[in-house]
């Protein structure tokens, strides 16, 4: 892909989201089945890092499970990020304003000497415009992992939606 029509592309999505925030935040209070058998697999000690956290539904389903482990979301959607740092009482998650396309050059402020047990990119991969850029994003997290560490991510199957399709 042109490096033009990507930054065409990420721009869009950040005028999105960012003019319809609340608005998307609005649908999306509640835990998609596929997340809730990745949360099944947790011990509630891993130190969590959450690749386009949204409006952090994930960090307060995580608080309500008791977890205890670090947690930090990203996203680059301040309407989103504000909805989330404001209703993550009883849990200690964190959230900073990212844009996961340049996510590299914040390795410094978001690796783990340790490395992160678990990495997050739930429905956030497919927003990524390039292979460039979304294998620059991989690499990244292939860093910041531990050795033993998880990598777990879903993505939009629009090919199985014949609306999304069309």
């Amino acid at each position: 892909m042109e490096s033009k029509t990507a930054a065409r592309l990420i721009e869009m999505n950040r005028e999105f989201y960012t003019r319809f925030g609340a608005s998307f935040s609005a649908t999306r209070h509640r835990i998609q089945p596929g997340v809730r058998g990745v949360l099944g697999l947790l011990k509630g000690d891993e130190s969590i890092l959450d690749l386009g956290c949204g409006n952090g539904e994930l960090a307060r389903e995580l608080g309500r499970r008791g977890h205890r482990g670090s947690y930090l979301g990203i996203d680059f959607s301040l309407p989103l990020l504000k909805e989330a740092d404001a209703q993550s009482e009883g849990f200690s998650a964190k959230f900073l304003q990212i844009d996961l396309t340049e996510l590299s050059a914040f390795s410094p402020q978001l690796s783990l000497e340790s490395g992160w047990t678990v990495i997050l990119a739930f429905a956030v991969l497919h927003h990524i415009p390039s292979v460039e850029l979304r294998l620059d994003i991989l690499r990244t997290v292939h860093q910041w992992l531990q050795t033993d560490g998880m990598f777990i991510h879903s993505n939009w199957q629009f090919l199985n939606s014949e609306k999304l399709k069309a």
